[in-house]
């Protein structure tokens, strides 16, 4: 939104916004910026012609997102002083002119007084099954057909669902075994992520005062340039000699001939030796500086920038970049998103950390407990990438385009509706 004052290609613009169901509170900051500096902006809404003057927004309605919109936009204009021209109402959809029962149905469904509809009915199709993975296996096996008997193709079929979680959660094998191209369209949860394993690792580590089990957790979770034969071998040397805690992690470790014995036969060269201790040169490289802090009476703040510092000693954005750019020479497009925004959000959850605690004195549990609820509740939205792929997404979050076959997946009651 700064930039926006400064654009002279804006000053004379006029900027439409299509397919909004509504804004961010940062799209919001945006759209004041144009409002005040552009020419004109115009957005379009989807809800019935009829209700563009009513006021009331219930809850439950099906076009609150609609209204609720105009009702912010309107008021974002009046606190910039901009006037508001007469809306545009488009009362025919010429989309749906060719298909009198979708058309019906969207005149219809969830109405207060909905009407009967006379006709015979051919596309649309109830079908019935005894659970989410048996609706699925419906599903995959028309969709096989309907690519290969009417020459469909994947990008236009569609499937959605009231509760993508639950059904997203067969569909990857499922359509695998039927060798259907999906891209699931919903917000992945972070925990799971390699990179956030290895900040709650890192932490971990710090907290036990390097135990055995949380140093190696860190160790393998794979943002170390170590090679993997080598922390094998670190791990065969710690369990042999019993290596744990933060003092002796600190002191070169030797191996002796009269260690022979001690650690069951198993002899140690210098050469292997030097790679060992190579490679715990290298974690302590990366852990030391958080471990200072961590384990000194610090503030929220002082915390942060260190576990920063850590992060930008791992070169872990270099790394999540080289990892995105290696998913997507493979195709795997949706793993390539995730790991293009997952650093970002680390960045922001940090940043949204400090601006809550601030000066606050906090010990280490204590930030680990609520950077951990922060990773909780953190997701990633993936864009759909624009290959010949069936999109299997969520009724409220997911846009389709110009679609011929749409898979309506777990209409139940307390679903849909919700």
């Amino acid at each position: 939104s700064d930039a926006v004052p400064e654009s002279n290609l804006l000053k004379s613009a006029v900027v439409a916004f299509d397919g909004f169901t509504g804004f961010t509170p940062i799209q919001y900051n945006v759209l004041k910026q144009l409002l005040y500096y552009t020419k004109m902006v115009l957005v379009t809404v989807t809800m019935d012609v009829e209700l563009w003057n009513e006021t009331r927004i219930l809850e439950q309605e099906l076009f609150r997102l609609s209204k609720t919109t105009i009702k912010a936009l309107t008021d974002l204009a009046n606190d910039v002083k901009c006037p508001v021209l007469d809306p545009v109402l488009i009362k025919c959809n010429k989309r749906l002119e060719e298909n009198a029962e979708i058309s019906f149905l969207e005149q219809n469904i969830f109405r207060f007084k909905p009407v009967k509809y006379e006709n015979d009915v051919e596309n649309i199709k109830i079908i019935s099954c005894q659970n989410p993975e048996k609706e699925l296996e419906f599903i995959a096996g028309e969709i096989s057909r309907l690519v290969r008997e009417e020459n469909l193709r994947y990008k236009d079929i569609s499937i959605i669902t009231g509760d993508v979680a639950k059904y997203s959660r067969f569909a990857g094998k499922i359509m695998d075994r039927f060798n259907i191209p999906v891209f699931m369209d919903y917000k992945r949860d972070v925990m799971h992520n390699p990179f956030i394993e290895c900040i709650r690792a890192a932490l971990g580590a710090v907290k036990d005062n390097y135990s055995y089990l949380s140093m190696f957790r860190f160790i393998k979770s794979g943002m170390l340039n170590a090679n993997f034969e080598d922390i094998c071998l670190m791990e065969n040397f710690c369990v042999a000699k019993g290596i744990k805690g933060h003092k002796k992690w600190n002191s070169t470790w030797e191996y002796h001939d009269e260690d022979n014995r001690e650690i069951q036969d198993r002899k140690f060269t210098p050469d292997e030796m030097e790679r060992i201790n190579k490679v715990r040169e290298q974690v302590l490289e990366a852990l030391e500086s958080l471990y200072t802090v961590f384990h000194s009476k610090t503030n929220a703040v002082e915390k942060s920038k260190a576990l920063y510092e850590f992060l930008c000693k791992l070169e872990a954005e270099e790394k999540l970049k080289a990892l995105a750019k290696d998913f997507s020479s493979k195709g795997e497009l949706d793993l390539e998103k995730e790991y293009n925004q997952i650093y970002k959000t680390v960045i922001e959850l940090l940043e949204t950390f400090v601006r809550l605690m601030g000066e606050d004195e906090i010990t280490t549990e204590e930030y680990m407990q609520i950077l951990d609820a922060g990773f909780s509740e953190a997701r990633i939205g993936v864009i759909p990438p624009g290959l010949d792929q069936v999109i299997l997404g969520d009724i409220t979050r997911t846009r389709l385009g110009d679609i011929k076959v749409l898979f309506f997946a777990g209409v139940n009651d307390g679903i849909i509706p919700s």
